[in-house]
């Protein structure tokens, strides 16, 4: 059967069979607000991270699901008893999707799959909670009936000596300056799950093949990722940092998932990279507002130029925006960090020690003890290996399964008619299109992309060329592009009508108006696109 089903000869698998869901009451399932809401079923596999995922299915209380799911156990020749060695669970995450795009995090759980190995005949049937996330994490989101064709004990052994030994280090660091207990120092963060993880269990390495192919590729992809803050229940916002495999399937989160991606990308890459934890000035604001900020995560990475400590150069890397700065020092910088409280990744912990912990003045010469206290590397390497890693930090990159020359043209076909009936609306009459403008307008949009890539401004000098060439005499052109993460032609013009240049354009009124709209959708892995559109008019100036 499982060479009949495209799987590798002599290899071990786990026939997962999901056959239907129970109970999906609560947090917007059998909403009927919206009766084309879906639901998919999300599945990673710690050992090379494996990642499925269902079809989508009704969103009611009772879904049939249907899907079997064949997980790799063992490679071809190593045989049964390797099975023994496995202690990484399945880990299952449930999601909403919306008439629109949205993606709605559902549920995040963990599945024990190993007591299959007891049963004699190799099989088993079992039900499996699905919590909520967050605030909901205690309430059951359903039940999951499943076929299938501890270490637990050792892993809350290691958890508990981890937390004793982060006591006593916080203690320590806390006496050694009086201003060091109100710093922005997180040790733990809660996951989808509602669980108190160390903060460098979410960073592992991560090395995406040929879907990411340098670092600042790495910046955009992660960049395209929506950025939503974790909503808690009441006033406030909650603190939840998801596991990379709960943020990829949803694709979007707070900066801490962002960062912690990025991070991991860029360690994959071999650079010297931490997620920092501190805070970020409001975009207006002035003074002690501006000192103080709100809580942010951001990454930073380090070059090391001979044998001195110093750094050569600390660049930060905005993970919700892509962008990267130059850190330098006392000088102006243009990054919006005024706190900085500690550095993390995979195997490291340090906790800013300096006098103040204001970006501007801080050092980075990590081995100087003085100015960053470290958590013990032993410590860190227990704590991450006193069981096994939660499978959701181990989930790799899936390939992009959009056609993007197929999304832009049917983008840019629904914004022409979504402009030309808002125009109609405003009784300006039937919309005249310029198509040899609008193609021109493709050279504009691949450069903006390439500028948000490289940082650098690309065929500016050939767009100004080409409209100074098919703009009439005695005619003005005027254009208004604009970036979005979605691909709803609709919301976009809404983004677009929102701005003062937007509006003028859209609904431009003069003789021998005509209007160009061009659309460019780019899709980078786990589908995640930006979507480049401007909309321009050429109209005749008025003597």
């Amino acid at each position: 059967e499982a060479v009949a089903n495209g799987l590798s000869r002599g290899a071990v698998f786990l026939a997962l069979e999901v056959h239907e869901g129970r109970a999906f009451v609560g947090l917007g399932v059998g909403d009927s607000d919206d009766e084309a809401a879906q639901m998919s079923l999300h599945l990673a596999f710690g050992p090379g991270g494996q990642r499925f995922h269902s079809r989508q299915f009704a969103c009611v209380s009772n879904p049939k699901i249907g899907e079997t799911f064949y997980i790799e156990l063992a490679k071809p020749g190593l045989g049964d008893a390797s099975l023994l060695g496995l202690s990484d669970p399945l880990h299952l995450v449930l999601l909403r999707h919306d008439s629109g795009e949205h993606r709605q995090l559902v549920s995040s759980t963990e599945f024990d799959w190993r007591p299959l190995l007891c049963e004699a005949s190799l099989a088993m049937r079992r039900s499996v909670r699905l919590n909520g996330v967050g605030a909901e994490a205690q309430v059951s989101a359903g039940l999951l009936d499943q076929q299938l064709a501890m270490e637990r004990g050792r892993r809350e052994n290691s958890e508990r000596l981890f937390v004793l030994y982060a006591s006593q280090w916080w203690s320590e660091y806390c006496a050694a300056r009086a201003a060091n207990a109100d710093r922005l120092v997180k040790i733990f963060a809660k996951d989808e799950c509602g669980r108190d993880r160390p903060v460098f269990e979410l960073v592992k390495p991560l090395r995406a093949g040929r879907l990411i192919e340098s670092p600042r590729h790495a910046a955009r992809f992660v960049a395209c990722l929506q950025y939503e803050r974790a909503a808690a229940l009441g006033c406030g916002l909650a603190d939840m940092w998801c596991s990379r495999h709960a943020f990829l399937a949803r694709g979007r989160g707070d900066t801490g998932d962002h960062a912690a991606l990025l991070c991991s990308l860029l360690l994959g890459f071999g650079l010297d990279a931490y997620v920092a934890f501190g805070a970020k000035a409001p975009a207006s604001s002035s003074g002690a507002n501006a000192a103080s900020g709100s809580p942010v995560a951001w990454v930073v990475t380090l070059s090391q130029l001979g044998s001195s400590a110093e750094p050569a150069s600390v660049h930060f890397w905005d993970p919700v925006n892509g962008q990267r700065f130059l850190h330098s020092g006392q000088q102006q910088s243009q990054h919006p960090y005024t706190r900085i409280g500690c550095l993390f990744n995979h195997r490291s912990f340090y906790a800013n020690n300096q006098a103040s912990d204001a970006v501007a003045s801080c050092r980075f010469d990590l081995d100087d003890s003085a100015r960053w206290k470290p958590m013990s590397e032993e410590a860190i390497g227990a704590a991450l290996t006193g069981g096994p890693t939660p499978p959701g930090c181990l989930a790799t990159l899936s390939a992009p399964l959009l056609d993007a020359v197929r999304e832009s043209n049917q983008f840019e076909l629904r914004l022409r008619a979504a402009v030309a009936e808002r125009r109609e609306a405003d009784g300006l009459g039937a919309t005249q299109w310029d198509e040899e403008l609008s193609f021109c307008l493709t050279g504009a949009l691949a450069g903006y992309e390439q500028e948000r890539l490289h940082g650098v401004a690309f065929a500016n000098e050939e767009f100004q060329a080409a409209m100074n060439r098919l703009v009439p005499d005695g005619h003005t052109f005027r254009g208004y592009p604009l970036q979005v993460l979605h691909r709803d032609p609709r919301r976009a013009l809404a983004a677009a009508l929102r701005s003062p240049v937007g509006r003028e354009v859209v609904f431009c009124r003069g003789d021998r108006v005509r209007l160009c709209a061009r659309a460019r959708v780019v899709c980078y892995a786990e589908s995640a696109c930006a979507t480049w559109l401007m909309i321009g008019c050429t109209y005749q100036a008025a003597l």
